[in-house]
């Protein structure tokens, strides 16, 4: 599988030339064998009095010539080792199984492993397992499939009911799932034969029975939000870092990576501004954030370990609202940095650095989107982001173009559902799921004092008292015996004429329990300021403020029109 062109490649690195295409592998190899080559020259071959000029020239030629040979064969002699075989090779031989879409793996671990794992996939191929493991290694890393039932709603509707496969493990947060119309999920599929009519036909006669299981299905991957700050906190230091070292030094940053797209070698800086660039001018943005910091890692670590366990320490749920408060200002100081800091300042600054850095990849990139690519040459460039995420900080983060895009932005998604599915069914949905849930950067502060302005318009007001209208007689206003000839049901607030009452409701560190149990004490009818000091205390623990309105239990004794109003309010207040 060793090409000409690789044995030039391997001379060139070891030459000292910038390779980026050499596989990272083969690079390992060949500086241990130069190692080795030359070891053997040192305590074997050399010998002092034959030391001049043209024979060290020689030498280095034959150990680099050597080491190259050696390079290849011993690649081959260690084929056994997945990990030490390089990318493309690994490519044959996914190929060699007759899975064709290895290539599109950003990571290298990711696609060892799955190597590994592809016999264990193979068994159970088209059950719906085999889709979450796979796209699991392309970083699609929670993920639901969803079957579709052909039955009738509450309103006698025909839909498609979704069922989440796998059963909900306990602690899993339950989303909510959602029907799909029967016309909605079969008009565009020729190979659904029968309508609604000819369904219900059918059910009618007893030839389909409801539910009924249908073909299709869909993936619904999951993604936290907050599972994409930490990624996104180091590359932006690391770019950072790179800007600065390079208009410190006047050393523009070493290449290291292709831009998939256009194949040019790159630096994660320039990658970093042809992204940013690419999505400016395609689409149109010319304002930024007003906020007046923007994340980035301010720490001393350097090891990206540390920075995560150093994150994951920061934002874990804190304890009260002091140390809430303490760590918020630590999650500032550690991992945001001032706008002003940040040398991205306009929306054309990415583009005209990278004019600097290198003209060539600005000029490719303003040709695709000249010509009407630019949406996928972003999400081409976030890919090649992602990949070098998943190689330098950890393969288990969520792909950034699938994050900001949907599965949409990964073309190779269909393929891989297509390979892993049953064969009659067919995919029909990607319900992509954002979950807002970092228990320190998403609470929220409560104060001990709410106060509400709440404004009514309310006319008259019906008493027990009055002339009845039952009788035919013509009542001068509204009561309860218009309609209910004596009952109580009606009591409360009337309409007639308009006029405007606010009410402005003040709650300071007192709470009226009523009606309700406080501590295994019936306070129903106590007053607030009769409850014992301990209970509007601002420093205890409040169980609950509840306020009854007029028809709460109106058959059984119970209050009709105090407090005014007809909704029952009730706010839990738990201080830790």
């Amino acid at each position: 599988m060793f090409e000409w062109t690789d044995f030039v490649d391997i001379m060139n690195y070891l030459k000292g030339d910038s390779v980026v295409s050499l596989d990272q592998n083969l690079k390992i190899r060949a500086s241990a064998e130069v190692t080795k080559a030359t070891t053997l020259f040192e305590n074997t071959i050399d010998q002092i009095c034959f030391a001049s000029d043209d024979y060290k020239r020689l030498k280095s030629f034959l150990i680099n010539w050597y080491a190259t040979h050696r390079t290849i064969s011993s690649t081959q002699e260690d084929i056994s080792n997945i990990f030490s075989v390089p990318s493309d090779h690994l490519d044959e031989l996914f190929r060699s199984f007759g899975f064709n879409y290895s290539s599109d793996l950003d990571s290298f671990i990711s696609k060892a492993n799955f190597f590994l794992d592809l016999v264990n996939l193979y068994k159970i191929k088209g059950a719906p397992q085999s889709i979450i493991q796979t796209l699991n290694y392309y970083g699609v890393v929670d993920l639901e499939i969803l079957e579709y039932w052909v039955e009738k709603d509450e309103d006698e509707n025909v839909v498609f009911r979704p069922e989440k496969v796998d059963p909900y493990i306990p602690g899993e947060k339950i989303l909510p799932l959602t029907n799909i119309g029967y016309s909605t999920m079969t008009r565009d599929d020729p190979h659904w034969m029968i309508d609604e009519n000819d369904l219900l036909q059918q059910v009618s006669e007893y030839k389909i029975a409801l539910p009924s299981k249908s073909p299709y299905f869909a993936i619904r991957p999951k993604y936290g939000v907050e599972d994409i700050y930490l990624p996104l906190l180091i590359i932006q230091r690391y770019i950072q870092d790179q800007y600065s070292n390079w208009q410190s030094t006047g050393v523009k940053p070493t290449k290291s990576l292709v831009i998939s797209k256009i194949r040019f070698d790159a630096s994660v800086l320039e990658l970093y501004l042809a992204t940013v660039h690419t999505f400016n001018t395609t689409y149109s943005r010319t304002t930024g954030s007003s906020d007046l910091n923007f994340f980035c890692y301010d720490g001393t670590n350097v090891i990206h370990s540390q920075i995560v366990d150093e994150y994951e320490y920061i934002t874990q749920p804190p304890g009260s609202r002091f140390e809430r408060d303490n760590k918020i200002q630590e999650f500032m100081d550690k991992f945001t940095r001032p706008m002003t800091s940040n040398f991205l300042q306009t929306y054309t600054t990415a583009g005209d650095t990278l004019e600097i850095l290198d003209s060539d990849i600005k000029t490719a990139i303003d040709n695709l989107v000249d010509a009407g690519k630019g949406e996928d040459t972003v999400k081409y460039l976030i890919r090649d982001l992602a990949g070098w995420i998943k190689t330098y900080v950890g393969p288990d983060y969520p792909d950034l173009a699938a994050f900001m895009f949907g599965l949409e932005a990964l073309p190779f998604v269909s393929d891989i559902v297509n390979f892993f599915k049953p064969y009659h069914a067919r995919l029909k949905v990607i319900d992509t799921l954002l979950i807002i849930d970092s228990p320190l950067l998403d609470s929220v502060k409560l104060a001990d004092i709410p106060i509400n302005n709440v404004v009514q318009e309310i006319v008259d007001f019906s008493t027990c008292g009055g002339v009845p209208c039952c009788d035919g007689t013509t009542c001068t206003y509204y009561q309860r015996d218009t309609y209910d000839c004596g009952s109580f049901y009606d009591k409360g607030a009337a309409c007639d004429n308009k006029f405007e009452m606010v009410i402005y409701q003040n709650i300071d560190e007192k709470v009226n329990f009523t009606p309700g149990m406080v501590d295994g004490t019936d306070v129903s009818f106590v007053q607030t300021g009769d409850l014992p000091l301990d209970y509007h205390d601002a420093t205890t623990v409040v169980s609950a403020y509840r306020q009854c309105g007029q028809w709460t239990d109106f058959d059984s004794g119970g209050y009709f029109d105090a407090p005014h109003g007809n909704d029952i309010c009730e706010i839990f207040v738990v201080e830790p």
